[in-house]
């Protein structure tokens, strides 16, 4: 993530959400803030921020079921979830089974500042897999188009893969023949 990194606040605690967004807003983040999951959600959908950050106990819905609509809704597949679990609601039971809705859970009585630390942690983090992902996906097509012959071993040195030399096509549309080694 480059720039300016845009935030959602979603917490249902007026006083707890100001000394929090204080101590954000001086690490240099454009901070938006929702005191409701519902206002979040549509401010999220609007925004499509970098970071949305969820209390999880919000007056009109849990924290958890607010993070299953920010995944479940395509445009924001991209945004970073952080889970707030300050009132240690959840056990590690319960938010174990929330793994493919949010990235990180803060739990516990945190300082302000080390929660903006732990908040560029997992930016920093997040940034890292995508980057490897995407150098994940350009190696697979280097190794998919690849116009050379070549064997895929596994730690064993075992085969498991072989691709052979592709034949040239003429314009005609006929294969050409395999070259004659001359030596």
């Amino acid at each position: 993530m480059t720039g300016q990194i845009q935030l959602i606040v979603i917490h249902g605690n007026p006083l707890q959400a100001s000394r929090m967004l204080q101590s954000l807003k001086a690490r240099d983040y454009f901070i938006t803030y929702a005191s409701s999951g519902a206002e979040g959600m549509r401010q999220a959908k609007k925004t499509k921020p970098d970071v949305i950050l969820i209390d999880a106990t919000l007056p009109d819905a849990g924290g958890p079921e607010i993070c299953r609509q920010i995944k479940s809704e395509p445009s924001l597949l991209k945004c970073i979830v952080i889970l707030l679990d300050f009132a240690m609601i959840l056990n590690d039971g319960q938010s174990a089974g929330l793994d493919d809705v949010i990235d990180s859970r803060i739990a516990g009585p945190v300082s302000n500042l080390e929660l903006a630390a732990r908040i560029q942690d997992i930016i920093q983090i997040k940034s890292a897999q995508d980057a490897l992902k995407a150098c994940e996906e350009r190696f697979r097509l280097l190794y998919e188009k690849s116009p050379v012959p070549y064997l895929t071993l596994n730690e064993n040195r075992l085969a498991l893969r072989r691709r052979k030399r592709r034949r040239k096509v003429r314009r005609s549309g006929k294969a050409s023949p395999p070259a004659q080694r001359t030596g």
